[in-house]
């Protein structure tokens, strides 16, 4: 009788801590929604790109350039890195607390740098980004995406063509030998656009008379190819550009943005976070010009202002600002070069990606740097409570 009295003081116990936690955990909740309420906090995923297989280190698998983060910074938004490798249960998760996301450009469908698995994964992703976001949209439920680059012309292939590529190589089948390297104009279309409606006609006139944006692809969608058609009826062709032949063939009209009709779903060919935030990319010139920093903001903010209509609420993990950018550093050139488990042969080309604005790394362990692992930024804390709780149980000891 005892012994079975004992056992159920024991389960009451647990029970009462049980619930007590899970009270904590619901106040905790409830706290930070109302914080997040108020504030109108505007949380954007941005999900990472595959790291360079030719530079062999496991440590690192996904890297995005500072200067995505730093341009939605300026309009206020808190960042979440969405790792394109997740699996599927952790990244819905992540996506039900977002207020919109950013795919970001990449080379993935380099075979030289990027391999088969690498594509396959990303593009399992991005189209799951875009499932989520078509799904979200339809319940009434404001869900925005932007596509930059590499992500901007798989998004099309999705909505355009429905179809799933098996290889890197069938992109070719879609995609034009056309692009550009270095700054460029902005040409808008008369089609009907919410990104050209936040600009003023004297600006839009500066668009195409100074520099305005910068272009780094080799491929682009011809909108006189059967992609570009299809992507006609989907979406609206807001802007074209004209090829300069510095990568690829010359004179080939192309798409530079797109607008989706039933979705807010935009894509840009260019990289309207490069401008403020860099000077040069794959030696060539960024543009610094006035209506090149204004073209930047002014979509930066119009993407802020779409995001605000969602109704998710980030709440985070134990603290509010878990799994944000915050948790994680800034990787510049310098700090690359001197990564000793890289090989030497693989360093140059490793500093050449990370680039002059530097770029976030992500993978399965925290990067070593002169042969010590960087400091856990939640370690101090831990120490210094187990010190405290240490110190606690040994006056207790000795009274």
């Amino acid at each position: 009788m005892r012994k079975t009295r004992k056992y159920n003081r024991k389960i009451k116990k647990k029970l009462r801590k049980t619930i007590r936690k899970k009270r904590e955990l619901a106040d905790i909740s409830c706290g930070r929604m109302n914080k997040s309420i108020k504030q109108k906090t505007v949380t954007i995923g941005i999900m990472t790109a595959p790291w360079l297989t030719n530079v062999k280190d496991s440590l690192i698998t996904s890297y995005m350039a500072s200067s995505y983060v730093k341009w939605l910074e300026s309009s206020g938004a808190l960042i979440v890195p969405i790792e394109f490798d997740l699996p599927k249960p952790k990244m819905l998760g992540f996506l039900r607390q977002l207020n919109g996301i950013v795919l970001i450009g990449g080379g993935v469908d380099n075979v030289k740098t990027h391999n088969l698995n690498q594509f396959l994964s990303y593009q399992d992703s991005l189209y799951y980004v875009l499932n989520y976001a078509i799904y979200q949209n339809k319940a009434n439920n404001y869900f925005p995406v932007w596509c930059t680059c590499m992500s901007f012309e798989m998004a099309a292939i999705f909505f355009a063509e429905n179809i799933r590529l098996k290889k890197q190589e069938e992109l070719s089948k879609y995609l034009t030998s056309a692009g550009d390297i270095g700054e460029d104009y902005l040409y808008w279309t008369n089609k009907k656009s919410k990104i050209k409606n936040v600009f003023t006609k004297k600006q839009r006139i500066a668009q195409k008379k100074y520099p305005s944006i910068f272009m780094a692809h080799c491929y682009a969608i011809a909108v006189n190819s059967k992609l570009g058609k299809n992507l006609s009826k989907v979406a609206n062709i807001t802007a074209t550009n004209i090829s300069s032949g510095s990568c690829g063939k010359k004179g080939i009209k192309y798409v530079s943005a797109y607008e989706l009709k039933e979705y807010p779903i935009y894509g840009v060919q260019f990289h309207p976070e490069k401008p403020p935030f860099e000077y040069v990319n794959d030696n060539m010139r960024v543009p610094k010009t006035t209506i090149a920093i204004n073209t930047s903001y002014k979509m930066s903010k119009f993407f802020i202002d779409e995001a605000k209509k969602s109704s998710n609420i980030w709440i985070g993990g134990k603290n509010y600002f878990d799994f944000t950018i915050n948790d994680y550093n800034i990787y510049n050139k310098n700090i690359t070069k001197r990564m000793k488990h890289l090989k030497k042969e693989t360093i140059n080309s490793s500093a050449r990606r990370v680039g002059d604005a530097g770029v976030y790394l992500f993978g399965p362990a925290l990067v070593p740097l002169d042969g010590d692992i960087l400091n856990n930024p939640w370690k101090n804390i831990i120490e210094n409570k187990k010190s405290v709780k240490a110190k606690e149980d040994d006056d207790q000891d000795n009274p």
